[in-house]
């Protein structure tokens, strides 16, 4: 496993690549997305505001080979057990690690990758998106089963909140970016470094 203290000296040597078209079109909806996931309200018993964000967020993300429609549309049965989860992670900020993770995941079909992203798009202030690329720049590991685990994920959190970014790379950032959460920026910048690298 890399430092964060290695890491560090890669973030700090990092200079955004330039914005090819997909990356548009990703960078384009991912407000958007934001401001659809501000309006859901996790009623008890009706699940369609949900649904369709989870539908919103396995679109955006490309699927994985491996990875296919039916585990999402299996994973929405767990709605019910999910809502509280997903409240609390709206309101508060804050999970219980891992058992909160393996309930969003459930719901999100078995995939930690994109219950990062539905956390995300939920409270883009605390939770980051993980994928495979952001494991490759701070794990030196992109093996499904370390993508799909929840302490994973959680080790992740805990290790991006003692990355810092220095004020050149922050800046060059949000140039990309516009104005987004700090998290997400330390995000998008292990995302590159992972991309380029992987």
């Amino acid at each position: 496993m890399r430092t964060v203290k290695g890491l560090a000296r890669r973030v700090a040597a990092f200079a955004p690549p330039a914005i090819a078209g997909w990356d548009h079109y990703y960078l384009g909806t991912y407000k958007r997305l934001l401001r659809t996931f501000e309006e859901v309200t996790f009623a008890e018993g009706s699940s369609l505001e949900s649904d369709a964000c989870v539908w919103f967020v396995t679109s955006w993300m490309r699927l994985q080979k491996n990875q296919h429609w039916e585990n999402y549309q299996a994973g929405l049965a767990y709605y019910e057990r999910a809502r509280p989860v997903l409240v609390k992670a709206r309101s508060e900020g804050a999970v219980t690690f891992p058992d909160d993770l393996k309930t969003v995941r459930a719901y999100l079909g078995g995939s930690m990758i994109a219950a990062s992203k539905f956390l995300h798009f939920l409270r883009p202030d605390r939770f980051a998106m993980w994928d495979q690329n952001v494991a490759e720049a701070m794990f030196g590991n992109k093996r499904r089963d370390f993508l799909n685990s929840p302490k994973q994920y959680a080790c992740y959190l805990g290790n991006l909140a003692l990355l810092d970014l220095p004020d050149d790379v922050d800046r060059n950032v949000r140039r990309v970016l516009g104005d987004v959460t700090l998290i997400r920026r330390k995000e998008f910048v292990l995302f590159c470094l992972g991309r380029h690298r992987g």
